[in-house]
């Protein structure tokens, strides 16, 4: 009876041995699984993060270069890893409108590392991102002037424009001035110095007279904010090779560290109907423009001038609105869609 006893206990003692190898095994396992499932989800970031930044490096070319859109959606990619370890570029195409860009990478068959012992081999591992050019239809920053449809699209990129006539330009009383967020002369040199919000397709009167004192107050108000870092147009926009002109990030006025520049505003673009007294106008554009020039020395003379600018910008602020591609608006954003 021992015997048995002894016996039967060596092959309860022999089960869990077993029992015991199994378990340990599957743990083994999955613990296996478990390291290489986490650098699968390690690489599949560094690929998103490859994606995120060619979609984004091709959409700053569009919409005019989808040539150029594609060299440097595939540079990023490259500079970002893919073409090595096995990473592979799988599809850049511009859309058809020329307003966003597509792009795809992958590491196809990623091999397992550990959980081999599994009989697992690879699995493919791919990442994708859309980015797309975007308007602003509401925007801060905003200089109470305005500017022709028929000046602003036939002026070259970085030319003068006039903003501020002076009285000896026959405009019946009209002489560039509007009236945003009310009437008159304290309004009108406020807007000048902060800036004012307009959006698209809302009007606004013309404010009639050649308001040469508010003009002079209000720019110089404006101006003596500036910083030396940002006061010159060449500090602030850059033209990439491809043609492309982009704001410098640390002059940029929607963006944090951006306020000393006090040059880079906006005007609203009108028709070019004529004008005659206190009139109503509708916002049809939005102009990016640099302040130059301004000449208000009294009795009839009060210019202002500035350089048109159609650039790439990032755009911050809580007034801001942003919506598909305008052509109309000289400012545009880039941003991830997908």
């Amino acid at each position: 009876m021992r015997k048995l006893t002894r016996a039967f206990r060596r092959g309860e003692e022999g089960q869990a041995a077993i029992i015991v190898a199994l378990a340990m095994a599957v743990l083994l396992g999955f613990a296996a699984l478990s390291v290489d499932v986490g650098y699968f989800m390690w690489e599949k970031r560094a690929l998103q993060n490859a994606a995120d930044a060619a979609a984004l490096a091709g959409a700053l070319e569009l919409p005019e270069s989808p040539y150029w859109a594609e060299e440097a959606a595939q540079g990023y990619a490259y500079r970002n890893g893919v073409g090595q370890n096995g990473w592979t570029l799988e599809r850049v195409d511009v859309s058809t409108d020329r307003t966003s860009i597509a792009v795809s990478v992958a590491h196809p068959q990623s091999p397992f590392i550990l959980a081999r012992v599994l009989d697992l081999v690879g699995v493919d591992v791919r990442a994708s991102a859309q980015a797309a050019v975007r308007s602003p239809y509401r925007l801060d920053n905003v200089m109470p002037w305005m500017l022709r449809r028929s000046v602003y699209e036939t002026t070259p990129n970085g030319q003068k424009v006039n903003l501020k006539y002076d009285a000896r330009d026959p405009e019946r009383g009209n002489f560039g001035p509007l009236a945003i967020g009310g009437r008159g002369a304290n309004v009108y040199r406020a807007n000048i110095r902060d800036g004012a919000t307009v959006e698209l397709e809302s009007y606004y009167d013309t404010e009639p007279g050649n308001m040469v004192g508010p003009t002079h107050a209000g720019l110089q108000d404006r101006l003596s904010q500036e910083s030396q870092e940002c006061d010159s147009f060449e500090e602030v926009v850059k033209e990439e090779p491809s043609g492309t002109w982009r704001i410098v990030g640390g002059c940029n006025p929607w963006l944090p560290g951006g306020e000393g520049n006090r040059r880079l505003v906006v005007v609203p673009i009108i028709d070019d109907a004529g004008l005659a007294g206190r009139t109503q106008v509708q916002v049809i554009g939005l102009a990016l423009v640099f302040l130059e020039d301004f000449e208000c020395s009294g009795g009839h003379q009060c210019t202002v001038q500035a350089r048109l600018v159609k650039a790439v910008a990032a755009l911050e602020g809580p007034e801001i609105r942003l919506g598909p591609y305008n052509p109309a608006v000289g400012i545009r954003s880039i941003s991830l869609i997908q």
